[in-house]
């Protein structure tokens, strides 16, 4: 146990989830907030743009939180989901709940 605390334990922060995420832009599209999380968070924001209206504007004040909850307050007014997948987080739409056509090219 205590080597998960001296060793595994300062990794977690490294997990794309644990990241913190800073926001504050104002009437901006989601292809913008979007772009801002992946380059805060070092992963890739993936979706299928029949599903997901990245033009749409919205504003969004987050300071220092963790991806997960950055992405909960930012997605579930919209009734947008997301799921993480390594370093990919995929956004799908609720109201049609079909899986993203993602390319896992290397």
């Amino acid at each position: 146990m205590l080597f998960y605390y001296i060793f595994l334990s300062p990794f977690n922060s490294f997990l794309p989830q644990n990241q913190t995420i800073d926001l504050n832009m104002t009437d901006k599209p989601l292809s913008e907030i979007f772009k801002s999380i992946e380059k805060q968070a070092d992963i890739s924001v993936d979706f299928d743009e029949t599903q997901i209206n990245i033009h749409q504007k919205i504003s969004v004040n987050i300071k220092n939180k963790k991806l997960t909850d950055a992405l909960s307050m930012i997605l579930s007014p919209l009734k947008y989901k997301y799921a993480i997948q390594g370093k990919h987080v995929i956004i799908t739409n609720e109201k049609t709940d079909k899986s993203p056509k993602v390319s896992w090219d290397s």
